[in-house]
């Protein structure tokens, strides 16, 4: 979480657009960034070996029942579901509609 605080002192005065979005928008990035790495060292530990670049090497390795640990890799851009996390008490319903900080209202 050293990432999350250093990119929290400088991110407005970089990025002064992020002050348009609310900030679990781009807050939970990070967790699930931590969580990742969390789950690749902990397979380590576990026992399982780095995953090789190559798909032929760890089609062999998985063949032989070797467990592999996967690092977390970036989404391609256009092949994801883009998404973003906003807290339980950050938004509202009404009627048939949801009401988001600093957004319009979506049906």
């Amino acid at each position: 979480m050293a990432l999350k605080k250093q990119f929290n002192s400088l991110k407005y005065a970089q990025f002064p657009w992020l002050a348009t979005i609310h900030r679990d928008a781009h807050a939970q990035a990070f967790t699930h960034l931590a969580r990742a790495w969390d789950r690749f060292f902990n397979a380590l530990k576990a026992g399982a070996r780095p995953a090789p670049e190559n798909r032929l090497d760890r089609k062999a390795l998985k063949k032989q029942g070797i467990k592999l640990a996967y690092p977390p890799r970036f989404k391609k851009k256009g092949k994801c579901v883009d998404s973003f996390y906003v807290a339980n008490d950050k938004f509202s319903v009404v009627g048939n509609r949801i009401r988001l900080p600093k957004w319009a209202r979506f049906a």
